[in-house]
């Protein structure tokens, strides 16, 4: 009988891990996940695989599901629960930056917070795309 108890029990374990091996779908399908990676100051060009790894350790490096219905409000939200150290920093001063040239050169493409619809439009294409984040020291020409 303890038997016919645990196989029960495995069955709806079975049952409760097939429901639980993929993660509640918090968006549709036409959300996008990109790999955000805040950074401590503006680089010239990407981080090496090592300094991303340790970006990584320290938890500058996170991977953030949006849609392009998000609004900049929405987009800060995000960011600021998945980067609870960006609660002290200015959003206005946010530089978000993208390397070209094989990573070789790294260029703002945005100033403060975007939607989720400019966040698309930058880096929509490649799935392996990284969004780097840093603050700009201020009004600096």
């Amino acid at each position: 009988m303890s038997q016919n108890y645990s196989a029960s029990d495995s069955d709806s374990d079975s049952d409760s891990a097939a429901t639980n091996k993929a993660p509640p779908r918090r968006y549709n399908q036409r959300a996008l996940s990109r790999t955000f990676v805040h950074l401590e100051k503006r680089l010239k060009a990407a981080p090496s695989k090592n300094a991303l790894s340790k970006l990584k350790d320290m938890g500058r490096v996170k991977e953030i599901a949006f849609t392009k219905n998000h609004s900049s409000a929405e987009i800060k939200q995000l960011l600021m629960s998945h980067f609870p150290t960006m609660g002290n920093l200015d959003m206005a001063l946010l530089r978000i930056i993208s390397s070209y040239d094989r990573g070789n050169s790294m260029s703002v493409v945005q100033e403060g917070v975007p939607k989720g619809e400019k966040i698309m439009e930058l880096f929509g294409g490649d799935a392996k795309k990284k969004v780097f984040l840093y603050w700009s020291p201020g009004n600096v020409l």
